[in-house]
């Protein structure tokens, strides 16, 4: 073989393996080439899969909102129907209890007036019976002065004679047959005063309430907390600041913020104290004399008083409510409040501090 031959074997083989070359060039290509069309492919299936779950979240997402929506106004449709019973309830209620006050006020109204008028006019038969020499007025109302009943009777008798004359200005007094019973109470507690050697005199001073405590009021009087609790009687209470006790002042305008009933009441304060510390106690004080906004040496109490002392009665019996008054009245006119009390002081004077004999009520 020659050398041409050897030559042009070779030259066949680099023929051949160029053309291999070429061949597995494009066959790589056409290779990568469908694998990009593959991965193209398969990219648009997972973002219009993606496309399609973020569609379905969505639109679960938004009927979870509209249900969660319809969920809310149905429950505030719910409540305002809640809230609309219950007003027209409590409205229905409140305008029940006032209607019931009303009527138990307007009853005991009533009775009282028909027991008045009875005892009236079993006075006036009685008096027709014995005649005018055996039953003088004078000789009855001495008569009647020497039990406390009937002291009480006289009493409550005069404090409704004098109010009658203050009732253009809204006066009017706590009770009538009720107030008999207080002014008896009063008087026993007076004696029991007397008996120990503790000072007898009675003042005035004023407490103020609510209007819905008037009926226990008109009923048993002003009571401490004792008292209403052992009788199961239910009220607010203002504070003890100085101990259990009736919370009263010497000036109409100290304490009109506890309520918008005005009292003018009568005090049988005994062995009076003032403290400057509400821990203090003293076993022979019947009264207890505080003030938040002033302090002073503790020890009896002297004549030196404050506007915004505080005379709490300790008992009961030590307190015996008068004449009844708006404070709304009292702040727009407050002189009618001051001459009541001024004649309400001279009348305690002539029933309880022995200034002047008991005279017949006619």
């Amino acid at each position: 073989m020659g050398k041409d031959q050897r030559l042009a074997q070779e030259l066949q083989h680099c023929q051949t393996r160029n053309e291999q070359e070429e061949a597995d060039r494009k066959y790589a290509e056409q290779c990568q080439t469908n694998d990009d069309a593959i991965f193209r492919e398969r990219e648009n299936d997972d973002r219009r899969f993606a496309q399609e779950l973020q569609n379905i979240e969505d639109q679960y997402r938004k009927e979870q909102e509209e249900a969660n929506w319809a969920d809310r106004k149905y429950a505030e449709h719910l409540q305002a129907f809640d809230d609309r019973i219950i007003q027209e309830q409590e409205s229905n209620d409140h305008q029940l209890a006032k209607e019931l006050q009303n009527d138990q006020d307007q009853a005991r109204k009533q009775q009282e007036d028909e027991d008045w008028n009875l005892a009236h006019l079993l006075k006036i038969v009685a008096e027709e019976a014995c005649g005018p020499t055996d039953c003088d007025k004078g000789d009855d109302s001495a008569m009647m002065a020497t039990t406390n009943v009937g002291k009480a009777v006289l009493a409550v008798g005069r404090i409704h004679q004098q109010v009658q004359e203050m009732a253009v200005f809204g006066m009017e007094p706590v009770a009538r047959d009720d107030m008999v019973h207080c002014a008896e109470q009063f008087l026993a507690k007076q004696d029991d005063f007397a008996d120990k050697g503790i000072p007898t005199n009675v003042d005035i001073g004023y407490h103020y309430t609510s209007e819905k405590s008037m009926t226990t009021i008109r009923t048993h009087g002003l009571l401490t907390k004792a008292d209403r609790l052992s009788s199961g009687i239910h009220s607010s209470f203002h504070g003890l600041n100085f101990g259990d006790g009736i919370y009263t002042t010497n000036n109409a305008y100290a304490c009109t913020r506890y309520g918008e009933v005005g009292l003018i009441v009568a005090r049988l304060q005994g062995n009076a104290f003032r403290f400057n510390d509400r821990r203090l106690q003293y076993q022979n004080a019947t009264t207890i004399v505080g003030n938040l906004q002033a302090r002073a040496c503790c020890g009896r109490w002297s004549e030196d008083s404050d506007p915004h002392d505080e005379i709490v009665l300790r008992t009961s019996s030590q307190c015996l409510p008068l004449i009844r008054y708006s404070r709304t009245e009292y702040r727009k006119d407050s002189q009618h409040v001051h001459r009541c009390a001024v004649q309400m002081t001279r009348l305690v004077d002539e029933l309880f501090n022995g200034k002047r004999d008991y005279i017949h009520i006619s």
